[in-house]
């Protein structure tokens, strides 16, 4: 008889093994009308390595390139940002992982660039749950989605081209 941990390996590696064929026929990845497979071409042009562990798709409004937040297991994406953040983005009302991504995601697709933390990394605002919200999000050159937070005050500076709204 199977311990209850091997059970739930196996049920995981099922769920895995059906997400990564529903994305290998390019079903559940949509974006902006765009079908499952041209996305799919555009994102492994862009060098998406791993397509079916993308979570989240969005489209850089200033550069037009395809933002994605990956589950990466231990290597950075969903797990750096909820392993680093997680308090942070249930201060602002992103409680699940779906409302993270979606938060991430929603930052770099409509939010206004006004500030950058450290030495490269935009901070957007957003309007998220009825008030604004500041993410800091660093996406690499295929558009991968390296890691976000909630930008505090005093962690950053002010953009050139922005307005500063303070919350």
């Amino acid at each position: 008889m199977a311990t209850a941990k091997e059970v739930e390996k196996a049920r995981t590696a099922a769920a895995w093994q059906a997400r990564k064929e529903r994305f290998d026929h390019g079903a559940g990845l949509i974006i902006n009308g765009e079908p499952g497979e041209k996305l799919k071409r555009v994102l492994r042009a862009q060098g998406a390595k791993s397509i079916h562990e993308i979570e989240a798709v969005g489209r850089d409004k200033e550069t037009g390139l395809y933002v994605y937040i990956q589950n990466a297991g231990m290597k950075g994406g969903m797990y750096h940002v909820v392993g680093k953040h997680l308090d942070d983005f249930h201060k602002v009302g992103a409680y699940s992982n779906a409302q993270i991504r979606e938060l991430v995601i929603s930052a770099v697709t409509t939010g206004r660039h006004v500030a950058t933390q450290g030495q490269n990394r935009p901070v957007y605002q957003i309007q998220y749950g009825g008030r604004l919200v500041r993410v800091a999000v660093s996406v690499a050159a295929n558009g991968y989605v390296i890691g976000a937070n909630i930008s505090k005050p005093g962690d950053t500076t002010r953009a050139p081209e922005a307005r500063w709204n303070p919350l």
